[in-house]
């Protein structure tokens, strides 16, 4: 199947939400799937509920004989297993029968289907099979042995449709059970994904998570060796750091991009935005706003896709979670009457977008950014990102873990605790410093090895502290509040600022054929705890590191998005969006190999580029070829 890019939602039956199968009608599904098709989705994420597929009861007795010698125990309703058409599994075949017609409609309708399996976990609701209901769901082997077989079995009954695209094991099944540690959650995901690939080894299997992290729990580095796409699930009211200001501001819109590029980068696997709404924190006439920020930003840090929670609308529904849970009543792409909302006619708009852009390879990167220690990644991470973006770079992710990835700029961020960076790590590091690399270290309490002949500075103390420094730099004021505070003397560094007191806040020093700047600060922590961080000049701290770097295409803007692919040919697509309220020519240069070939959604005249859309697109040519 020619891959493309996914649109679509994630779906519940319009008449009913999550008890679509049980009260499944045939005819409100072909009517939702038609309208959908209608108005340019191409995906759906559909979720066989857990309980409905395998009903399974457990007979109990108050002998402990009889209840001992476990004869035929588990059954479906009062019907033991072995005389039913799923012996192992209790397969309903009622609901196979609704899957597959759903199946076949979708496919009659051109539309691709991921199948999330273990729909234990919905909205906040535990949905399983009676037997099972205060059994641990990743733990009990015979819970996960009753998985398996319903996996299967059910698989057996619907690889025939050529319009799945993918497995995952099931909807946010890290939510399954708050009782397991990171082996025995790897273990069972190992042992889910194992069995699918045993039942049909022809499609990728993707993760179905969120809120996952580097290292521990339902890892994003496991994740990576088990999945073939990694799934952010970028809900702003969920994620840490986010929904602090409206949601069309420019650091809380590319949430959804920078977790996209976090996940990706930390799984080093493909990645999707798999979920995302606004859960009721905007009204209509600004949710279009806010798709398309997050979409075309997510399009640009290479998502393979982008689905909205949800299809429809349900606020006739009188059963949880839609009846105690105010935010699941209004979630849809369209009304629950059917009728589009002003959301999905924007994903239309922007699926021709994309289509007449086309296929982007992965962005290049400007630097590499070495999460290290048990710090919080993702605060720090979305931090980084942001003030890349805003100093006209994009920044790539590497844990302390993985092998450092090749790069001409380094970013070793907000260095906390006793460990530091694992000293294999430092000597790699070392040898690209040398070799004419360039690092930026910023500080947050932490060890860091060799500090005096990395930084050129000699640690006189530490405090602790609850205050702010402020400094200048590039014709700014710059503030940053911390906790720690290091007293540093020069030894052989070049000042770059100081703080209030006189202390040394930014220095630089030759290492080598290469350069390392060191901020006495923790930048980027500070960058994600603010509010509109965007409006605030600390980029330039960033842009101090990047000062002298070649580019291609540049425009100095730091309310403007930037990113640039390699394509064939040796030319090289530009995509931009701009944040910029009111400017919408942005002034720029380009290296003179380069010419502009073709722009989309835009005007270069002269060295200025005329907006006429937030996104504009360049290709440039290489004059040589």
């Amino acid at each position: 199947m020619k891959e493309e890019f996914f649109f679509g939602a994630n779906y519940w039956a319009s008449h009913a939400g999550l008890y679509m199968w049980r009260r499944y009608d045939e005819g409100t599904v072909e009517k939702d799937l038609q309208m959908l098709r209608s108005y340019g989705v191409n995906t759906i994420r559909i979720f066989p509920l857990w309980p409905d597929f395998q009903p399974l009861t457990e007979m109990r007795f108050f002998n402990t004989q009889a209840a001992e010698s476990g004869s035929f125990r588990m059954r479906t309703g009062d019907q033991p297993l072995v005389y039913q058409k799923f012996p192992d599994s209790g397969l309903d075949e009622k609901q196979v029968k609704n899957m597959k017609h759903l199946l076949t409609v979708a496919k009659n309708n051109g539309l691709q289907v991921i199948v999330s399996f273990i729909t234990g976990w919905m909205s906040g609701r535990k949905l399983v099979p009676d037997p099972f209901i205060n059994r641990d769901l990743i733990k009990d082997a015979e819970v996960v042995l009753y998985e398996c077989a319903f996996i299967t079995d059910l698989i057996s009954e619907i690889k025939e449709f050529e319009n799945i695209i993918a497995y995952e094991p099931g909807n946010e099944t890290n939510c399954l059970s708050c009782e397991v540690d990171q082996y025995q959650a790897e273990l069972w995901l190992r042992t889910i994904t194992s069995i699918i690939r045993l039942a049909d080894p022809t499609r990728p299997i993707y993760a179905g998570m969120h809120g996952t992290r580097c290292k521990g729990l339902w890892s994003l580095s496991s994740q990576g060796k088990i999945f073939d796409m990694v799934t952010p699930h970028p809900y702003p009211n969920f994620t840490p750091y986010c929904n602090r200001e409206r949601l069309t501001a420019m650091r809380a819109s590319m949430h959804a991009a920078v977790e996209n590029s976090y996940y990706s980068s930390i799984a080093q696997k493909p990645s999707m935005v798999q979920e995302i709404g606004v859960l009721d924190a905007l009204c209509d006439e600004k949710v279009p706003e806010y798709l398309e920020t997050a979409l075309i930003t997510s399009y640009m840090t290479g998502t393979k896709g982008f689905l909205w929670w949800c299809a429809f609308d349900q606020e006739s529904l009188n059963f949880a979670p839609y009846d105690v849970v105010g935010m699941e009543t209004h979630l849809g792409l369209c009304y629950a009457d059917c009728e589009p909302k002003p959301a999905l006619l924007k994903m239309r708009v922007l699926q021709k977008v994309i289509q007449e852009i086309g296929s982007l390879t992965a962005p290049e990167t400007d630097a590499v950014c070495i999460l290290s220690g048990i710090n919080d990644h993702w605060k720090i991470a979305y931090g980084a990102f942001m003030l890349g973006v805003q100093s006209g770079k994009y920044i790539d992710f590497c844990h302390e873990e993985q092998p450092l990835k090749n790069a001409n700029y380094y970013i070793l961020p907000c260095v906390s605790g006793a460990n530091g960076l694992p000293k294999c790590q430092w000597e790699v590091l070392e040898k690209r410093i040398q070799d004419g690399a360039n690092l930026l270290i910023t500080y947050n309490g932490g060890t860091i090895r060799d500090f005096e002949k990395w930084t050129g500075l000699r640690i006189l103390g530490h405090e602790k502290v609850e205050n702010a420094i402020e400094f200048d730099l590039q014709e700014s004021v710059l503030k940053i509040e911390r906790s720690q505070k290091l007293l540093v003397e020069n030894i052989a560094a070049q000042i770059v600022a100081k703080d209030q007191e006189g202390n040394v806040v930014i220095a630089k020093k030759q290492y080598g054929k290469g350069l390392v700047l060191f901020v006495n600060a923790p930048l980027e922590t500070f960058y994600t705890q603010s509010y509109y961080p965007e409006k605030t000049n600390l980029y330039k701290i960033y842009g101090s590191f990047f000062e002298g770097k070649k580019e291609i295409f540049a425009i100095r803007n730091q309310f403007v998005f930037k990113t640039a692919h390699k394509l064939n040919n040796e030319k090289i697509g530009v995509m931009l969006y701009n944040f910029n309220e009111d400017n919408t020519e942005l002034e720029f240069s380009i290296d003179n190999q380069y010419t502009i070939e073709k722009v989309l959604y835009g005007e270069a005249v002269s060295n200025k580029l005329i907006m006429k859309e937030k996104y504009c697109y360049l290709l440039l040519k290489n004059n040589k070829s």
